[in-house]
C-alpha cells in the first residue's frame, strides 16, 4: 500500500481531471467509483487508487494525497506529473 503527498500549483479541478484521464477508462482503465471537486477514487480487479485534495488558496497551492494498493508505480508516475 502507498500513501504519498505532494503540493501542486495546479488547480484542484485540473488535478482531478488529470487523475480521471490517467487512471480512468482512457488510461489504466480503472472504474471511477467516486468523484467530487476534492477527490476521486478508482478501483480495479486487484486494488484501488484514491486522490484527495486540500486547497491552500492564499498560497495558491493544492495539497495532493494519493493512496492506493497494487498501483504504487503508477501512483508515483501520476504524482510526478503534478
Amino acid at each position: 500500500m502507498i500513501n504519498i503527498e505532494t503540493q501542486s500549483r495546479l488547480a484542484g479541478r485540473t488535478i482531478i481531471e488529470k487523475a480521471v484521464r490517467f487512471f480512468g477508462p482512457d488510461g489504466l482503465d480503472l472504474d471511477i467509483t467516486d468523484r467530487s471537486e476534492l477527490s476521486a477514487r478508482f478501483e480495479g480487479a486487484n486494488g484501488f487508487v484514491g486522490i484527495l485534495l486540500e486547497s491552500h488558496g492564499r498560497r495558491k497551492r493544492t495539497q495532493v494525497r494519493a493512496v492506493g494498493r497494487e498501483y504504487e508505480a503508477k501512483i508515483r508516475e501520476f504524482i510526478s506529473t503534478l
